[in-house]
């Protein structure tokens, strides 16, 4: 158990305690019938908390696990991939989408997309975000995108709006 693991559950045990303290306590003394019972309750409880928090240790790894491979799988799409607010500010870009533009993606992320798009395909590119933000299904439109260079090329956009993050894909 890692450092940190073993101060949250001191930390918890204090709470626990501060918490029980401040129960009323009932002073009816026990059998020693009703102490077995008691010490057989807590011992059952205490194994059902192993073994939860084994569980939950099993789904931390799995998430760590899953997270990690959509990172590589969105990291190194072969295909420009961004995030984009509803506002259309690049929350996130992987390396492709970068290399697009010629950029570092560190260099992207809280600009503007629309900063990207050709004077010509602007208003197709407003129009498609809204749309992609209003809609529950993929959009898709085609406009020309610049560089820095002033080299353009022209991409078809596709887009879906998720809504737990307020993020057009």
């Amino acid at each position: 158990m890692k450092t940190s693991n073993k101060e949250e559950a001191r930390n918890l045990r204090k709470r626990a305690e501060e918490i029980f303290k401040n129960k009323t306590k009932s002073n009816v003394p026990l059998s020693e019938f009703d102490t077995m019972k008691l010490i057989h309750e807590l011992e059952v409880h205490q194994i059902e908390l192993d073994m939860q928090n084994e569980e939950l240790l099993n789904a931390k790894i799995e998430a760590i696990e899953a997270k990690e491979k959509y990172v590589e799988l969105y990291d190194f799409a072969p295909s420009g991939h961004f995030s984009l607010s509803t506002e259309g500010q690049i929350l996130e870009c992987n390396h492709a989408g970068a290399k697009l533009f010629g950029k570092n993606r560190s260099e992207l992320i809280n600009r503007k997309f629309v900063l990207f798009v050709s004077n010509s395909s602007k208003i197709v590119f407003k129009d498609f975000l809204e749309i992609v933000c209003q809609s529950k299904t993929k959009e898709e439109s085609e406009v020309r995108l610049m560089s820095d260079k002033n080299e353009t090329c022209v991409v078809l956009l596709s887009g879906l709006f998720v809504e737990k993050s307020n993020t057009a894909y």
